[in-house]
């Protein structure tokens, strides 16, 4: 029997540490436990938001009016040369064991927060792979026709920082499959290492919380900023993405503090919380942030963290 809570805080489930309560709430462990969850739900003609590690999500001050589902519990297991992994199991746990199996592909993931089902809602990646990369099939729980139904990679429509389940409210994913190459462990160590390295690099230590890297990096098409780019950084440009975090610096936006909200110095896509901030505040900035690129750059920046209830 599931355990449907009130009122909870959601500020406690978001890295970023800011939002309002939920009217209800339950975490689950396994599979009956979501469905039970969501026949619940669907009694009571709530809205449901699924929620993993909170670390790519952010809830208004005004919290959420429905059923906030959070998933627990790591369940992953080996099938020959598959792995198999419940959605609330945490990536860095899934990462850990493709290690241990001497599987290779997934390095680049490694201390990224959160959990597999909300890695592949938002198509989770870095230091070039992506953790659709790998996948191989998605078992969804389909709220309309309240049964589980399976889909192949193709059919989950990845593409950057998103997929069929972001689009389709109605799914709700309950399980991957994963395939991955076989590799050398002590390689496998060494990369990973170097991974984190760059990562600790990378990411600002002046924070009480944060959501990672905040918005996509846009596809531009002005030839003469992309060479400013290139020239400044020394780095080929691909597909014409250009990081959001350099086009937020030369907007002269690094260290840019609104209320408790603060854009990072060293990397100008971490937005931060300094220290009793609201979701107002992560709202006001991104409002700015936007409207500043759009006016410096003519490009419309879009988020990869979701903004729930504003």
């Amino acid at each position: 029997m599931i355990n449907i809570q009130e009122n909870i805080n959601l500020a406690q489930y978001s890295t970023f540490r800011v939002g309002g309560s939920a009217r209800y709430f339950v975490q689950v462990s396994s599979q009956e436990e979501l469905e039970e969850a969501l026949v619940f739900a669907k009694e009571k003609l709530l809205e449901v938001f699924v929620l993993g590690g909170g670390s790519n999500v952010i809830f208004s001050d005004d919290g959420f009016a429905g059923l906030v589902i959070r998933l627990v519990g790591n369940k992953i297991e080996k099938k020959e040369d598959e792995i198999i992994c419940w959605a609330g199991t945490t990536l860095i746990e899934l990462v850990n064991f493709a290690k241990e199996n001497s599987f290779t592909g997934l390095e680049g993931l490694f201390g990224v927060p959160g959990t597999v089902g909300g890695a592949i809602f938002g198509n989770a990646g870095a230091f070039g792979s992506e953790i659709s990369d790998f996948l191989v099939e998605v078992i969804a729980f389909d709220l309309e026709q309240q049964k589980e139904a399976p889909f192949s990679k193709p059919e989950c429509i990845f593409n950057y920082r998103t997929s069929l389940f972001k689009e389709n409210k109605s799914l709700t994913i309950i399980s991957a499959k994963f395939i991955f190459k076989k590799g050398n462990q002590e390689e496998i160590e060494n990369k990973i290492r170097e991974v984190n390295k760059q990562r600790g690099n990378k990411q600002p230590k002046d924070w009480i919380g944060s959501s990672g890297s905040f918005f996509k990096n846009p596809i531009v098409e002005s030839e003469e900023l992309i060479k400013q780019f290139e020239e400044e950084k020394e780095t080929k440009v691909n597909d014409g993405k250009l990081p959001a975090g350099w086009l937020i610096e030369k907007a002269g936006l690094l260290g840019k503090q609104l209320g408790g909200v603060k854009v990072n110095e060293k990397n100008g896509n971490f937005i931060i919380n300094t220290g009793g901030a609201k979701a107002q505040d992560v709202a006001m900035m991104v409002s700015l942030i936007k409207q500043q690129i759009r006016d410096k750059f003519d490009i419309q920046l879009q988020t990869e963290v979701q903004l729930v209830g504003f």
